[in-house]
């Protein structure tokens, strides 16, 4: 542990500028290389130790977050230091690193680094989705930068510039809204730095600050749940049915097209009304306060609830049961997402309708990242395949979703 020692660390970097120190370790770690399998750590290992490792990462953070991780692990010793200290010390051994003549930091020519900024951790869905993007990372050999913003715009768009700043390769993130991009974007326009928007899409006249989209057909899905509601109406036989309608964060894209698609589909059909539509911010917690005020106005007339994603059909079953009504019987349910618990309560009989919208899109975004990084040409939009899970269905043999 002595060598993680913020004294250790302070005087590494001033020994590591004299290159008779570097040389004589640069042939101790060749040798070390050629004879045994090794992983090894270093700021140079990419690039000047081991140019043709198998595999290289070149792993970074905010020099804040770094501080921040430093500060707790110094805690934890029992060694603790100020954190103004520890990010100053971060920063100068930064400058002394990669000003150095003698084998500076930098990212090797062949490493691919990719900057990523996720919207929030608000739900399984968006944890299953940070998780597809960072074990894919790792599969397809992708340096990854990611920064979680807490569902804040504003804390994305520092995170684009601070991917700016960094000069990474590519630059993906999760747009928390449709609106207030461009001026970020320009900006990572002229540092020659492409965009992949992935989940979301956003508004803007000038298609070209983003290089492509990944994510689900939002306007699909929304037709999808339509069709189940009409199918089942006529199953029923039913002659009039209420609708409300919980929709995601106000602006996204899920939130405009899932609606879209839904309202086109039942459009002109006078069996139908829709009471309400509100929006629970795509959260478990929204959800269920969205549905009490629901059920407080209008109590028993709701037949059918249409809701944009898993989280807040949670948290609404919960206000359903809450008020003395059995979900999936007494008001069907059709959601948006293909989480587990949905799944389940699917086959429990207290959903109707879950229609899919896979978080698995890690390999498309590593793909797509790495062509663009290479300059090659990407196709705008990429849409993955997917499903529609009703109690129509035979669910037996459904794998487990695995968010």
């Amino acid at each position: 542990q002595a060598i993680r020692e913020n004294q250790v660390s302070r005087y590494a970097s001033q020994v590591s500028a004299y290159p008779a120190v570097r040389a004589f370790l640069l042939e101790m770690q060749r040798n070390l290389a050629r004879t045994h399998d090794v992983i090894m750590d270093g700021r140079d290992i990419g690039t000047v130790v081991l140019p043709q490792a198998d595999l290289k990462i070149f792993l970074t953070a905010s020099v804040e977050e770094r501080a921040r991780r430093r500060m707790l692990e110094l805690e934890e010793r029992g060694t603790p230091e100020p954190y103004a200290a520890i990010l100053r010390a971060i920063q100068e051994r930064d400058w002394n690193d990669t000003h150095r003549d003698a084998a500076p930091l930098r990212q090797a020519e062949d490493a691919v680094l990719l900057g990523f900024s996720q919207l929030g951790s608000e739900s399984a869905w968006r944890v299953g989705s940070t998780r597809s993007i960072e074990e894919a990372a790792e599969r397809h050999g992708v340096s990854l930068m990611m920064l979680n913003a807490y569902q804040k715009q504003e804390k994305q768009i520092d995170a684009i510039r601070s991917f700016i700043s960094y000069r990474v390769d590519v630059i993906s993130f999760a747009p928390i809204v449709e609106d207030g991009w461009d001026t970020v974007l320009t900006e990572a326009k002229a540092a020659g730095i492409p965009v992949i928007l992935v989940d979301r899409l956003i508004t803007t006249e000038d298609e070209s600050l983003y290089a492509c989209f990944v994510g689900a057909d939002f306007i699909k899905e929304g037709r999808s749940a339509g069709e189940f509601l009409l199918k089942k109406a006529d199953a029923m036989g039913a002659k009039h049915l209420n609708i409300v309608e919980i929709t995601g964060t106000e602006d996204s894209t899920p939130q405009r097209q899932r609606h879209q698609g839904f309202h086109d589909t039942i459009a002109g059909d006078e069996r139908f009304t829709v009471l309400e539509s509100i929006s629970g911010d795509f959260l478990v917690s929204k959800g269920e306060e969205c549905m009490r005020y629901l059920l407080d106005k209008y109590g028993e007339d709701i037949d059918v609830l249409y809701s944009h994603n898993d989280g807040m059909t949670l948290g609404a079953i919960d206000a359903i049961r809450e008020y003395g009504l059995s979900p999936g019987s007494d008001i069907i349910i059709i959601t948006v997402d293909g989480e587990q618990a949905a799944i389940d309560l699917l086959k429990a009989g207290e959903i109707n309708c879950v229609v899919e919208c896979t978080p698995n899109l890690g390999d498309s975004v590593m793909e797509l990242a790495k062509k663009l990084a290479a300059g090659e040409t990407v196709p705008k939009m990429s849409h993955p395949d997917e499903d529609v899970f009703t109690e129509f269905d035979d669910l037996s043999d459904l794998a487990p979703r695995g968010y």
